[in-house]
């Protein structure tokens, strides 16, 4: 009988043993969890010391953060992962984010303008746009520890916005650059150009709409500060290996020459598009093929001829 009550009181003790072990566990996952409070200072090093607070929304995987600079009128968004508790990404964007109808800063002077706004920056590509009638310098650049781009006014000198994703950026480094390649170095003005007829070049192509599609021996893959078909491939493949590149095409977009293209691995289809200066991928979207809908239109197919 004794035994039967020394296995009882064994079983018991062992439960209650269980049970101090999995409340330690579960206390130590959620003192690591991070709070929004915790989210929203880690957001606030990341924008200027005056901007104000003003929402937090919570998703599943991050929290999203948003500031107001009242002072230069500027909205700030900031991803913080949950897994990581680290800033993933910054966005900012002024009130009045228009361009100028004249232009007066040269890309290299754009150029230093970025550098010195976000510090470490290694190879940048700037772009002339005219935007309903207004001017735009257009820039893309990465660093060691992070990737972005912004668009800035040519005559103010003011960032209008701005997108920086922390992180490595999916490229294959392009041999035929300098590793800190500014389009300053390819300026018109090097060429003993004014700055006019820089802008006058911009607006004459601001019409030219699509280059066609690419191929390996393009001409529009001439130019040296632009990465060749081949290596715009290599870098959807990094993203998704083993999949399947249905066709890819050299477009010029608001003056900045892109690969756009549609891949498929699996159920899913993916729609590219890769800035063909940086090799940093400015567009990604993912959908999952549905093929319910081809059976569907097959049967319906079918039915009409039945008919």
């Amino acid at each position: 009988m004794k035994s039967i009550f020394n296995k009882r009181n064994t079983l018991i003790a062992g439960a209650a043993v269980a049970v101090v072990a999995i409340a330690l566990i579960a206390s130590t996952v959620l003192s690591d969890a991070l709070t929004s409070t915790e989210a929203r200072d880690l957001a606030k090093k990341h924008v200027p010391a005056n901007a104000e607070y003003k929402a937090t929304e919570e998703e599943s995987t991050k929290y999203e953060i948003t500031f107001y600079d009242a002072t230069n009128k500027e909205t700030y968004e900031v991803e913080v992962s949950k897994k990581t508790q680290k800033v993933k990404s910054v966005d900012s964007q002024l009130d009045n984010d228009l361009g100028s109808e004249k232009v007066t800063l040269s890309k290299a002077e754009v150029v230093k303008i970025l550098k010195a706004k976000f510090s470490g920056i290694t190879s940048i590509s700037v772009n002339l746009v005219k935007d309903d009638g207004l001017y735009e310098y257009e820039a893309s650049f990465k660093s060691a520890d992070f990737y972005g781009d912004a668009t800035v006014n040519p005559a103010s000198g003011k960032i209008l916005e701005s997108s920086i994703k922390y992180g490595t950026a999916t490229v294959i480094p392009n041999d035929d650059n300098d590793k800190d390649n500014d389009t300053s170095d390819n300026d018109s003005n090097s060429n003993g150009s004014s700055d006019n007829d820089a802008v006058s070049g911009a607006s004459e192509s601001d019409n030219s709409g699509s280059e066609g599609t690419a191929t390996g021996n393009d001409s529009n893959n001439s130019s040296s500060d632009r990465i060749s078909v081949a290596k715009a491939k290599s870098i959807v493949l990094a993203k998704i290996p083993g999949a399947t590149i249905k066709n890819i095409n050299l477009e010029k977009e608001d003056g900045i020459y892109v690969y756009e293209g549609e891949a498929t691995l699996g159920n899913y289809e993916y729609d590219f598009e890769i800035n063909a200066s940086s090799g940093v991928i400015s567009g990604w979207d993912k959908d999952k093929i549905d093929t319910h809908d081809n059976d569907n239109d097959d049967d319906n197919d079918n039915d009409e001829d039945d008919d």
